[in-house]
């Protein structure tokens, strides 16, 4: 009886792919390989140490662990796992555009500048009350936007803010904060 092996074959581009994320491994900040296989869900240390070393392939969930744990993108070590991650964005469902973050108009920077600004508090109750306020809009077309923040973060209370004067004097005191 014959054995079939299920074990990858490692190929050149698998090598070069191990070789360039040793680079990225040795001049990044990480914990042990034991510690980043298990925060990063690539697996245990032994996974690890066979990824960096180029005796296992690497598989697109290990790519995407080492890319987040190394602050890198997957492209990065491997434009072949890059492109496959690429293909299956596109049939997420999700529309791109709405990812690119290469293109932001003056509103959208405006409010990304305005957000980095505020203390985590903030930036939570900010969040949820426009959870809030997506989740009724699409119940009524005509809402409008329920926040009221003047009295801090802790103090929502759902009024509503309706005309240009009061969202720009809302966003003026925030920016302030």
């Amino acid at each position: 009886m014959t054995t079939i092996s299920r074990k990858a074959k490692v190929t050149e581009e698998h090598l070069r792919e191990a070789a360039a994320l040793r680079e990225l491994w040795d001049t990044r900040r990480h914990p042990s390989q034991a510690e980043f296989g298990e925060l990063y869900d690539i697996g245990n240390q032994s996974s690890v140490a066979h990824f960096l070393k180029g005796l296992a392939p690497l598989s697109l969930k290990a790519a995407a662990g080492f890319a987040k744990g190394l602050n890198c993108t997957i492209a990065d070590f491997s434009p072949r796992l890059a492109d496959q991650a690429t293909q299956y964005a596109a049939l997420s469902g999700f529309d791109n555009d709405d990812l690119d973050l290469t293109r932001v108009d003056r509103d959208e920077l405006r409010l990304v500048l305005l957000f980095r600004k505020l203390t985590p508090e903030w930036k939570e109750a900010i969040i949820h009350q426009t959870m809030m306020a997506a989740k009724e809009c699409t119940k009524r077309a005509d809402t409008i936007l329920p926040i009221e923040m003047h009295d801090g973060p802790s103090k929502l209370i759902g009024a509503k803010i309706d005309t240009e004067a009061e969202i720009q004097k809302h966003l003026a005191y925030v920016s302030k904060k």
